[in-house]
Parts: C-alpha cells; sequence; structure tokens
C-alpha cells in the first residue's frame, strides 16, 4: 500500500489486538494529518539535504505528533540519518556508558538535546559513530540486528 496516494482505513490496523497501538485513535489522527503534508514535507526534505538535526527540529515544528524521537524514526525511516533516537533502550545504555544526563528521559527539547550532545561526545570519545553505536545497543537489547 502506498499510503500517500491510496485511501486506507487505519484505525483498525492500529486497534488490532495482535498488534495494538496505544492512543489508536489519535494517532489515526497525526497520521491522516501527515499524510496531508506530505508534498510540504518532501520540499522540507530537498531544503535541508546536508542539515539531518535542522531538519529534525524544523518536523518536530510543523508535524502534529511528532516530538524529537518520532521526526527521528521518520527521518530513518527514510533514510536520513544522523538525529538520535533516544528510547528507553537507548537511555538504558547510554547510562550503563557513564552518561548521567540518561537517567531519566527527556522531557522536552532541550533536555533531549542535552542527552544526545552527551551521546555525541560519547561516541566521539571511543571513536565509534552514532548510527553504529545505535545499532550496538540495538543488538545488546535483541540479541539481533533486524537493520
Amino acid at each position: 500500500m502506498n499510503f500517500e496516494y491510496e485511501d486506507a482505513d487505519i484505525l483498525p490496523l492500529l486497534r488490532n489486538p495482535q498488534h495494538y497501538i496505544r492512543f489508536h485513535n489519535q494517532k489515526t489522527k497525526n497520521l491522516l494529518s501527515l499524510k496531508e503534508q506530505f508534498p510540504s514535507i518532501r520540499d522540507l526534505i530537498k531544503q535541508h539535504p546536508h542539515a539531518p538535526l535542522q531538519l529534525r527540529d524544523v518536523l518536530t515544528d510543523r508535524i502534529r505528533g511528532f516530538g524529537m524521537k518520532e521526526s527521528a524514526h521518520f527521518m530513518r525511516n527514510i533514510g536520513i540519518f544522523g538525529p538520535t533516537i533516544l528510547d528507553r533502550h537507548i537511555l538504558k545504555h547510554l547510562l550503563a556508558c557513564g552518561i548521567r544526563s540518561a537517567k531519566k528521559p527527556p522531557t522536552n527539547r532541550s533536555s533531549y538535546i542535552k542527552i544526545e550532545h552527551a551521546w555525541l561526545r560519547y561516541c566521539k570519545q571511543v571513536n565509534i559513530p552514532m548510527v553504529e553505536m545505535d545499532l550496538l545497543f540495538w543488538a545488546l537489547e535483541t540479541g539481533f540486528i533486524l537493520k
């Protein structure tokens, strides 16, 4: 299914008990809003070809329901890397690496950026690119690599 060009009833997919999604009513509204914004989002991506962190911030500001993490997920899913996806698994591993700012999940943009910068500094210290460190954390968490 091509979400951008085809109509679909998203709500039954999101509330299906086999892969239940919390807040499915709100997420359905957000996805339909996102679909309407695809042309302008495509333009934003073209305007920021070499500035993924700036693009993440713009997407966060302009897309309903997108926070820093959701914007980073969206970007990764379309092949744009750079922004961090600070989920609870990543935070757990960052804390184990001694990044104290990862003790609590980020509650706003500034705390998200603070943890992101701490992670990037750590990656520089150990000479492992952040995207590779992210993959390592994923493998440690799951026991295998899906990507």
